[in-house]
This record gives structure tokens, C-alpha cells and sequence, in this order.
């Protein structure tokens, strides 16, 4: 809800439930232990990638994020990262530019998410290439 608002997803549907977190240990039960940990996601502060520990595996998620110490650290020894970067000049660069246009914030996400899609569609069309080359 910080990040969009509840412009984009009104709290009235029922979707989602919602609870303030802090870094650690949010979840610890039947032997699936969930840590959160602080990402770089601006403009949201405090935003979380999480580390999922069951069974002796551990999967790592942060999603949209710039690189830090902290994942690196917490994806130390997981069996799976998930883990996109965020472009950080592009998205400020479009945000900056819909917003000149007169866009609204609804349009804007919606435009910056559709070119974002692009974007990564075209790495991965980028990376199979790369693989299937060697």
C-alpha cells in the first residue's frame, strides 16, 4: 500500500491483508522460518526482500532493488535467489518524463510497469541468446 497506494489497490476488496514489519524473523512456524531484510527500493523506506528457510533449504526473494550488501549477505548459502535489479536512472528517467507529459500517477505506473516488462523481456531474449551461443 505505501509504495501504490490505494489508488491502484483499494483495501475496501479484501485482497490483502497488511501488517508492519521490521528485519528478522517474521514468521516462524511448523519449521518454515521467514526473515526479512531491508532492500534499497525508492522512493519506499523501509522496503523488504525475504529469506524463506524450510527444511534445510532456503530460497532468497527481493524483487525491483538495487543491488546491496545486505542481499548479498542473506543470499550467502541459499539454494535459490530470485532477485531482479532495478534500473534506478531509467525508471526516475520515464517517471520523470510521464510526469512532464501530464500523466497521471494511475497512467504512469501502468506505463513505467509495461516498459519495464519490455525491458526485461528483451534480457531475457539477450541471456538465451548468450547460453544458447555457448
Amino acid at each position: 500500500m505505501a509504495h501504490h497506494g490505494e489508488e491502484l489497490l483499494n483495501p475496501q476488496l479484501g485482497v490483502l491483508q497488511s501488517r508492519t514489519i521490521e528485519e528478522g524473523v517474521i514468521l516462524e512456524e511448523d519449521g518454515l522460518r521467514v526473515t526479512a531484510f531491508e532492500i534499497s527500493h525508492p522512493p519506499i523506506e523501509p522496503a523488504f526482500g525475504y529469506r524463506l528457510d524450510y527444511a534445510g533449504r532456503s530460497v532468497v526473494f527481493s524483487r525491483d532493488t538495487l543491488v546491496t550488501e545486505k542481499i548479498i549477505e542473506m543470499s550467502d548459502g541459499a539454494d535459490v535467489v530470485l532477485h531482479d535489479a532495478m534500473a534506478l536512472q531509467l525508471v526516475q528517467a520515464a517517471e520523470n518524463a510521464l510526469r512532464s507529459a501530464g500523466i497521471t500517477r494511475l497512467q504512469r505506473s501502468y506505463m513505467i510497469f509495461r516498459i519495464t516488462m519490455r525491458l526485461h523481456r528483451i534480457y531475457n531474449v539477450w541471456w538465451m541468446r548468450l547460453i544458447s551461443a555457448n
